[in-house]
């Protein structure tokens, strides 16, 4: 996977994922994190996201308790 910040002929960046954009998303601006490490700040509105849960994970499922 892909993860990409290109700039458009107005001079703002767009994140794109595996090449296609991320419909919603506006870069805000770029900080240092705890780590010392540049990050950039992006804004995703919530109304235009879905969520969900991963298809692929099996819940864990605790044995039954033994009475004592």
């Amino acid at each position: 996977m892909s993860t990409e910040l290109l700039r458009d002929h107005t001079g703002s960046l767009n994140l794109y994922s595996d090449g296609r954009p991320v419909d919603g998303v506006s870069f805000s601006s770029i900080v240092t994190n705890n780590q010392g490490e540049q990050v950039a700040v992006l804004q995703l509105p919530l109304t235009r996201t879905t969520f969900g849960e991963v298809r692929n994970v099996v819940p864990f499922v605790r044995p039954p308790q033994s009475a004592q």
